[in-house]
């Protein structure tokens, strides 16, 4: 599909027929001719060529012939609004000269696809909006091209919505050739719009009566969207990429945020656990205190319950004896028993309760 876009020359050719003298007036078919002629400006077929009200076969031959020409090896895009008539099993083009009757002159759709058989328009998209008068409305052309993309809407005649549905179809087909790129996406093909995807779009609306007439297997390109895709495609991938950042960016805000209060209450429970171990140390520093103070006045009152009352002191009372005065043995005083030593388990109590209180303190 790609060297399709490498067609060297392009055209466009756009009529509209609303005054007629053999057959009811359609005014809105001009308005739909330019409606459709300045949306295809905006397309890969740049300059227009825009026919309205043509007297005769030849106004509308004359303009094909040399958006023909233009189109040489290239593409053509034909649009047509106005009456579209069957004779002889074919389909013809009204002009303002068309009788109702004899549907003649007019022009065949025949004559169209010879010129550009003639003009060697290697693709071409034909596109009717069109009102049909009298009898059934006709199906599909019998095209002998291999090139040629027809389609369009063929309505019954109906003089009370002709001119609304005329310019109907032609505000849907020309928003279809201006719409933005990103909504055509699943009718795009490399980032081609081409006739295929030209037809799928314009059956979407069932009211207007779209039709394909002819298709070919290798229809012609109508935008070219690779750029406007690929430009649409990095606007996304740097908003994705910001809204990446600024996702990132808020994470470890907010991790940040989560690290500062597991430290705060880190530091919480710390300063609670050392607080805890202060007050035991106290308590047991108060306790060793009180314990040793305990101790040492058990020790007093154990001390002096063992000492016997001092008496005064009695002479001896001297017996006769028989043996020698210097012989006599001296009466011996019992000595009072010294009372307990308690110094070293008070030490121990102290030395323990200070080996507490520094684990206490080191954890």
């Amino acid at each position: 599909m790609s060297a399709r876009t490498e067609e060297p020359r392009r055209a466009a050719l756009v009529v509209g027929v609303g005054r007629y003298q053999k057959l009811p007036e359609l005014a809105g078919a001009p308005d739909a001719a330019k409606l459709v002629g300045k949306a295809l400006s905006d397309t890969v077929f740049g300059g227009v060529r825009v026919v309205t009200d043509p007297m005769s076969p030849g106004d509308v031959l004359g303009p094909l012939q040399k958006a023909a020409h233009d189109a040489r090896d290239g593409a053509l895009f034909v649009f047509f609004a106005g009456f579209v008539l069957e004779r002889d099993g074919a389909l013809v083009l009204a002009v303002r000269e068309t009788e109702a009757i004899t549907k003649t002159p007019a022009v065949p759709l025949a004559d169209v696809e010879d010129v550009l058989r003639r003009e060697n328009v290697k693709r071409a998209i034909v596109v009717l909006d069109a009102e049909h008068a009298g009898g059934d409305v006709p199906g599909k052309a019998p095209f002998k091209s291999g090139s040629l993309y027809a389609m369009g809407s063929l309505r019954k005649f109906d003089k009370g919505l002709g001119d609304e549905d005329l310019v109907g179809y032609a505000k849907l087909l020309a928003k279809v050739l201006t719409d933005e790129p990103a909504r055509l996406g699943k009718y795009l093909e490399e980032g081609l719009f081409d006739a295929r995807a030209l037809d799928r779009t314009l059956a979407l609306d069932p009211m207007l009566g779209h039709t394909t007439i002819h298709a070919v297997d290798d229809p012609a390109i109508v935008r070219d969207l690779r750029a406007p895709l690929a430009a649409l495609a990095e606007e996304e991938r740097k908003v994705r990429e910001a809204e990446e950042a600024k996702a990132r960016a808020e994470a470890e805000v907010r991790e940040a945020a989560a690290r500062e209060e597991a430290a705060r209450e880190e530091a919480a429970r710390e300063a609670e656990a050392r607080e805890a171990e202060a007050r035991a140390a106290k308590e047991a520093a108060e306790a060793a205190g009180k314990l040793a103070e305990d101790e040492a006045k058990k020790a007093e009152e154990e001390a002096a319950a063992q000492v016997p009352a001092q008496e005064p002191a009695q002479e001896p009372t001297k017996e006769p004896t028989k043996e020698p005065a210097a012989l006599a043995r001296p009466v011996e005083t019992p000595l009072a028993k010294p009372p307990p030593n308690r110094t070293p388990l008070v030490v121990g109590v102290l030395v323990f309760i200070l080996l507490l209180i520094w684990w206490l303190t080191r954890k």
